[in-house]
């Protein structure tokens, strides 16, 4: 059985203020072990404008390398799945020439940081 612990004290995890799961709750097993509880994307409120991506050959196979292009962070492109239907399996549903519409960088950080967006 795995118990919450007070997310301030991380439980020796170290994480940066923009990782997706810094609002993820932290549990501990019996034998004292932490790890991340389910984690649940944020809610990305588009207050600035979008950014578009033309899906290329080499980008089809690479959705992190679409995510660096967009976000400089190739962990971020859960953000663009996120607000695209197309999008189930990221290595086999993008195709080139596919148009993509991101939500600003900005605003994914905003979502990420947001309390209660777990």
């Amino acid at each position: 059985m795995a118990t919450p612990i007070n997310q301030v004290e991380q439980g020796g995890i170290e994480q940066s203020l923009d990782s997706r799961f810094v609002n993820t709750p932290l549990l501990v097993d019996d034998k004292g072990r932490t790890f991340y509880d389910v984690w649940r994307p944020p809610t990305i409120i588009r207050r600035r404008p979008i950014s578009v991506f033309n899906v290329t050959i080499s980008d089809s196979v690479a959705p992190d390398s679409i995510s660096h292009k967009i976000y400089e962070d190739s962990h971020k492109f859960w953000a663009i799945a996120l607000g695209d239907d197309r999008i189930f399996n990221p290595l086999r549903d993008l195709e080139p020439g596919m148009e993509l519409k991101a939500p600003n960088a900005a605003d994914v950080s905003t979502a990420l940081l947001s309390p209660g967006n777990t």
